[in-house]
């Protein structure tokens, strides 16, 4: 218990941290005064609490770039090959390994030609549904020389290069 006020000798306030790990179902409640002890059989309730997906990590990637993002929540029920992740067009995720309920990790193939700019994340479970607004950025991607073509020249002449963003 955080604190409990006593407003009067009927009443009390009492503030409870409840633990995330909590087993969910009903609690008794009981309040001692001295040698007076108040008890309420199923008096409060543990519920589970509302999933969601608090973080990528990285949480940012280039055009052009293959890459690891770790993904974590908190009262999700990620199953391995149930649980299906997205970042939006442009960003295949090349697979999503569920590693426990509430930890991932996606391959992400971030297509050179994605719009540039924050995305929303969405890890879907059956119903269960969480988003993670702007929760990964892609970045412009950083410039390829190709080839030089010809690849020798005498001096005073024109030279083509070719590259890639």
């Amino acid at each position: 218990m955080a604190s409990l006020t006593v407003n009067s000798s009927t009443s009390a306030n009492a503030v409870v941290n409840i633990d995330p790990a909590a087993a969910t179902g009903a609690r008794t409640v009981s309040l001692t005064t001295g040698s007076e002890v108040a008890t309420l059989a199923n008096g409060f309730t543990v519920t589970a609490g509302t999933p969601v997906l608090l973080s990528a990590n990285p949480n940012s990637g280039q055009q052009g770039q293959h890459l690891s993002v770790a993904l974590a929540g908190q009262f999700t029920s990620w199953v391995q090959a149930t649980t299906t992740a997205s970042f939006g067009a442009g960003v295949t995720v090349a697979s999503l390994t569920v590693t426990s309920l509430t930890s991932a990790t996606a391959i992400l193939n971030i297509d050179i030609a994605a719009a540039t700019g924050p995305r929303t994340i969405t890890l879907t479970t059956g119903t269960e549904v969480e988003t993670l607004t702007n929760g990964f950025t892609v970045a412009a991607g950083t410039p390829v020389l190709l080839s030089p073509n010809p690849n020798s020249g005498q001096q005073g002449r024109p030279l083509q290069v070719s590259g890639q963003e």
